[in-house]
Order: structure tokens, then C-alpha cells, then sequence
């Protein structure tokens, strides 16, 4: 049985004991119980929570069973996701369907294929469902009895019994969930016409000042390298902003000047709502013009924006639209043989890419890299920020169909366990079909982290070279953290260090706000903000917090514990500096730690857990890991110049 409700456990503490005894009766022998809250508490039942982590009053975590047999899941529905674009559609692919021109199928554009939980939060969802499969498969339930008012959830659990033959019904619930859920649905209900039209109007807005921009032309020398990369001009620079194209690849720039090698920028502007525009994006582009050397050379993809590339959109966007009549939601689900249960929880993400604002910054991409590319000679090699993001699909595909040399991915960053981003085209890397993946020829892993899990979820390990890990340098020469001897009358400090969406920083503040009593008296809380996220002083309330803007690195000193989110690429950073961290599980969400079933660091989802794990936090003897450990840290850049030659190293 499913229950997913606060309402049902409400009801069993109430009164009403003719409900009680109704539901009750409902739940046979044998049910397998699925709940939102902790409410049942039947003995022969085997009942899992749909949110939430740990287990309690004979109570399970369904996210639990999916982190404890991640591997397996998440092969499932990777596999699931690459299935999906080989239906057949009326006798085509749907990759054919979606064919933009003779190479590049807009289907590997699409936010079914991006598997981005951040953009397609449900894709949790159907990895639970797919979880919830294999509970099925092993317990053989009498019955599965649903407690919510999600109807594409009912609709999926229902299609899943209706194949393994047993019996399914629904109820609705009034819990928080389902209120969360039904504001969700009420932002889905926008036309996604409507969207995709504003979302027009806003990138014209935004981008169209910037076509009079006198950009330099790309060197043509044959042995000149092209970067692309995203670029964030900030409303506020000050002295110690570094050089926006260069925010993912400090020092580089130094390197390509000693080695007399020109570099092309292929810059793509970041419009984030701490982002210049206007006339104060114009003078931070001449102001950073001065400084560029004579071997470098800028282009801003958006200045490339014209009429013709504006008709050009509006071609392939209506194109889209008429596929997507033609081919239909309901049709597409009857055409899938394997879990088609699972298309309900993706057919949002399915209309947002093919009508929706989506499909409309989909397409810019394709337009505008296919002009900045057409007019380059060809490089001596190419590099870009791999993200797994759906401009490196439209970068890709124009690189290659121009065919302007070797390209590189480069991780800059870690690689978190369940960011699917990233694993999305691996199982389609060997194919060679007209309407195949466009792949990288290579990807730069930047430690042996990045290339444990590369390696792990199957990619050749031929197609992998290394590079140092140009933005954690800093981590080669930092001071570890080291303890004080606190006295009982010294406050103890925390730092908080924030995730890159607000809503979960704004989480973990209440968090420990509400921990505060429990905790020592004048116990001191800073806050170590994101660089690319802005908080609201209405976060922290009547909180007494200090903010710190110093890197990680040179704050940890001044505290006694950390307190991150499990989603926060910094949980590496501050295992490496050695400051004892407590990890903050969300309800709903998945354990994005990069160094998942690496470390086993302690983790808290409410704040009685983090009053005890502050508590007993203890000092490790030595860090929990050790740089090189997880990084490439070489100052002499030896594998980037390598990289960066002619010759096909950078392999370990």
C-alpha cells in the first residue's frame, strides 16, 4: 500500500476512530505502505516514507533504498532515458523526428536528455518509482493503496500495478506535500506557448544592446586554441573580481602568454540576477578590453544576434511545434515497450523543451553557434566547460559539423554521484549513426576524483586525458584547519556555508536557527555565501549572522564546525582543509556529494539530529582527505601544456 499523506496520520491521532478503523481495514496483510509522513504503524506491513531520510517507528526511507542501491538506479534510468529516444513513431526515431539538419538531432537538446535534476526536479520522482518497482518485484504486496493528490504520481503508480496485476486505489490527502505539489502544478498550468513567448521577449531584451558591441574577430593562426565558456559580468565588480571569462580557468590565460600559443573566447553571458546589463555591461566590457593581451581574443556569442538569426529561431521553434501536435503525448507513451509508467513524470519536461521558453533558448544556442563557428579556421584544438548543459550539445555539433580540429571537455568542477548531466551520452559514445550524440573527442578530468567516476559509470577510459584543477589551486598551499582548545565559557563557531539555490540555503538557516537554544549559549553563525547566488536578508530573519566573503580556504580557521549542504561541490574543499563538517539532507532530494560512497560523513535532516551531531562533533586526527587525493595540483601547469601542444598527451 502507498500512502503518501500528513492527512492519514492526522486522522489516526484524532478521535475518529470509524476512519480509523475504515483505513485500517483497507490496509490488508502483506500491503506494501509507501507514506509522505510518519503515520502508520501497522506491524505486518512493510511501510516506506516517500520523503525524508533514516528510519523510525518501523518506518523506511524510500530515498534511503535509492542511495543505498544508487548504482543500480541510476544505470536504470539512464538506460531508460537512451531507450526512449530509439521508439518508434509512425516507422521513425524519435531522434529522426527531432532531426534540426543533417547531423544534429534537437532530441539530445532536450531536458528529457539533459537529466538534469536541477531544471527536471521529477526526475527524483521517477527514480523513486523505479525504486518502488523493484520493492514491488521483491515483496510481491497484496495491494498498493495511494494517499495523495498527485494525479501524475497516481497516474504512474497506477500504470506500474495495472503491469505487475496488482490491485491499486487512491485517496486524496490535505499534507504539505501536496499543497507544495499543487503550487507546482499551478505554475505548470502556464501555456507553454505563452511561456515560450515571453521567454523570446526577455532574451531580445537582454541581448539585443550588445549586437553594436565591437568585438575582435577570432586569430586565424593555425596553431590558436578556442575556450568556450559562460561568463558572468557581476552589477558590482570590485578589485578582486577576477576577469569574467576567466572564472573557470584562472592562471590559464598566463600559461597560453608564456607558451606564445593565441587563444580564442567564446563568451557566453551569464544573466543571473546579480548580472550587469545595459550600459553597465558595456563599460565593464571595455574596462576588461584594456587588460586582454595581444594574444587573446574575445567574442561574445549574443553580439552575434541579428534579424536573420531571430527569423531563423522562429523557423525551427514553429518546426517544433509541429512535431510535437504530430507526435502527441499520449502517442508517445503507447509507443514505449519499457516502464512507459514513467513517461507521465517526464512529459513536463518533454512540452517545456519542445514549446516551451526551453525549446526558445534551445534554439538560440543552435543558431548562434552555428554562425560564431562557420566563420573560425580551423584550431589546434578546442575546450569547453563540461557541464552536461544542452549549449555543449549545440557547441559540439557545430564544432564538429564545421570540422575545426580535436575538442576537449573539461571538468572545472567536481562531479556529484546523481548529477546525471554528465552521464547522460555516455551510453551512446560508440554509436556512429547519422543522428548519434554529438560527443567531445576527449574530456579532461581535473583529479582522480573526476576520473574514478568517469570511469565507474562507464566511460572509455581512452577518451580520458588530465589536466590540473586550475580554480582549486589554492587548496595545494592552504594552512589545514587546525582545532583550538575551547573553554566552556568560549562560544562555539559555525560556519554555514550556502548552497547555490536559495530555497535550500533558506533551509538549512531555519535549521539551525531552530537548533540555536539547544546549542552552547553565545554560540557564533556566519554565513559563507555562493558566488553565483544572491541571498535576501529576509532569509536569516531575526537571526544574528555574519556574512563572509573570503574563500573557503582562508575562513576555516576562524571556526569550529561547518555545516553544508549535501548538494555543495564545497563539502570537498572542507574534507581536504580538515574543519569538522556536518552534512544537511534535504526531504526531497537526492545526496549530491561528489564524494558519496567515498567518505561517510555525518549528515542531519532536522534539527534535533544537528543539536546532537554539533554536540558530538569530533576532531579528526588528520583530513579526511588529502588534496592530491582529489585534485591535480601541479603549479607548473605540466598537463595543461601538454593539453595545450600538438601532441595527443595529457593521458595518464
Amino acid at each position: 500500500m502507498i500512502i503518501l499523506s500528513k492527512y492519514f496520520k492526522e486522522m489516526i491521532r484524532s478521535n475518529r476512530t470509524d476512519i480509523k478503523e475504515c483505513l485500517f481495514h483497507e490496509i490488508q496483510s502483506g500491503s506494501l505502505v509507501i507514506e509522505i509522513d510518519e503515520s502508520v504503524h501497522a506491524t505486518d506491513e512493510i511501510i516506506y516514507r516517500w520523503y525524508g531520510h533514516g528510519s523510525s517507528n518501523h518506518t523506511h526511507s524510500l530515498l534511503d533504498y535509492v542511495e543505498d542501491n544508487s548504482d543500480r538506479l541510476r544505470h536504470k534510468y539512464l538506460r531508460w532515458i537512451s531507450e526512449l529516444g530509439e521508439t518508434t513513431h509512425r516507422e521513425r526515431r524519435l531522434t529522426e523526428w527531432l532531426a534540426l539538419n543533417n547531423t544534429l538531432s534537437y532530441w539530445w537538446m532536450t531536458l528529457l536528455t539533459e537529466t538534469s535534476i536541477f531544471k527536471s526536479p521529477e526526475i527524483i520522482d521517477a527514480i523513486r518509482l523505479l525504486a518502488l518497482e523493484e520493492l514491488v518485484d521483491n515483496h510481491s504486496p497484496t495491494q498498493l493503496v495511494l494517499l495523495s493528490d498527485d494525479l501524475l504520481l497516481r497516474r504512474s503508480v497506477e500504470q506500474l500495478c495495472q503491469n505487475r496485476n496488482i490491485p491499486f486505489s487512491c485517496r486524496n490527502t490535505n499534507s504539505r506535500h501536496t499543497r507544495r505539489h499543487l503550487s507546482r502544478m499551478a505554475v505548470r498550468k502556464g501555456p507553454s506557448v505563452i511561456l515560450a513567448l515571453a521567454m523570446f521577449g526577455r532574451y531580445l531584451r537582454r541581448y539585443w544592446f550588445i549586437r553594436s558591441l565591437e568585438t575582435r574577430t577570432f586569430h586565424e593562426a593555425s596553431d590558436a586554441v578556442l575556450f568556450a565558456t559562460r561568463s558572468h559580468y557581476s552589477k558590482n565588480p570590485n578589485s578582486d573580481t577576477p576577469m569574467p571569462h576567466a572564472a573557470n580557468w584562472p592562471n590559464l590565460q598566463h600559461l597560453l602568454d608564456d607558451s606564445k600559443i593565441s587563444s580564442n573566447w567564446l563568451e557566453m553571458l551569464f544573466m543571473g540576477k546579480d548580472a550587469a546589463d545595459g550600459s553597465k555591461l558595456r563599460q565593464q566590457i571595455d574596462r576588461y578590453r584594456k587588460h586582454y593581451s595581444r594574444n587573446e581574443a574575445h567574442v561574445l556569442l549574443d553580439s552575434l544576434l541579428s534579424i536573420r538569426i531571430i527569423v531563423q529561431v522562429i523557423i525551427l521553434y514553429l518546426k517544433l511545434v509541429k512535431i510535437f501536435l504530430q507526435l502527441g503525448n499520449q502517442r508517445i507513451e503507447r509507443n514505449i515497450k519499457n516502464r512507459p509508467w514513467l513517461w507521465q513524470l517526464t512529459a513536463y519536461s518533454w512540452n517545456r523543451s519542445m514549446i516551451g521558453h526551453v525549446a526558445v533558448e534551445n534554439l538560440f544556442w543552435f543558431v548562434l553557434f552555428d554562425k560564431a563557428l562557420g566563420d573560425v579556421s580551423p584550431q589546434m584544438k578546442g575546450f569547453f566547460t563540461f557541464e552536461g548543459q544542452s549549449w555543449e550539445v549545440a557547441f559540439v555539433s557545430a564544432w564538429k559539423r564545421h570540422k575545426l580540429g580535436e575538442l576537449v571537455a573539461v571538468t572545472h568542477s567536481t562531479i556529484p554521484f546523481w548529477d546525471l548531466r554528465r552521464f547522460s551520452g555516455i551510453s551512446h559514445s560508440s554509436q556512429s549513426d547519422q543522428y548519434s550524440r554529438p560527443n567531445p573527442d576527449l574530456i579532461a578530468v581535473n583529479g582522480p576524483l573526476a576520473r574514478l567516476t568517469l570511469v565507474g559509470v562507464g566511460y572509455p577510459p581512452e577518451k580520458i586525458v588530465e589536466c590540473e584543477a586550475l580554480r582549486y589551486q589554492d587548496l595545494r598551499v592552504a594552512n589545514r584547519w587546525e582545532p583550538r582548545s575551547r573553554e566552556a565559557y568560549q562560544p562555539l563557531r559555525i560556519i554555514l556555508v550556502a548552497d547555490y539555490m536559495q530555497a535550500f540555503t533558506e533551509t538549512m538557516t531555519e535549521m539551525l536557527k531552530e537548533a540555536l537554544p539547544d546549542l552552547p549559549s553565545e554560540t557564533q553563525v556566519s554565513i559563507k555565501l555562493h558566488p553565483n547566488s544572491v541571498i535576501s536578508a529576509k532569509t536569516f530573519g531575526d537571526m544574528m549572522i555574519s556574512v563572509r566573503q573570503d574563500p573557503i580556504s582562508q575562513l576555516v580557521q576562524d571556526f569550529d564546525v561547518a555545516l553544508v549542504s549535501s548538494r555543495s561541490s564545497a563539502i570537498v574543499d572542507l574534507c581536504v582543509l580538515g574543519i569538522p563538517l556536518v552534512v544537511v539532507e534535504f526531504e526531497d532530494s537526492l545526496d549530491l556529494s561528489p564524494l558519496k560512497s567515498i567518505l561517510e560523513l555525518p549528515t542531519v535532516s532536522n534539527a534535533d539530529e544537528l543539536v546532537e551531531t554539533l554536540k558530538n562533533a569530533r576532531v579528526p586526527v588528520e583530513p579526511l582527505l588529502e588534496p592530491d587525493d582529489a585534485f591535480f595540483l601541479d603549479p607548473s601547469l605540466n598537463l595543461w601544456s601538454s593539453l595545450l601542444s600538438n601532441s595527443p598527451a595529457g593521458h595518464p
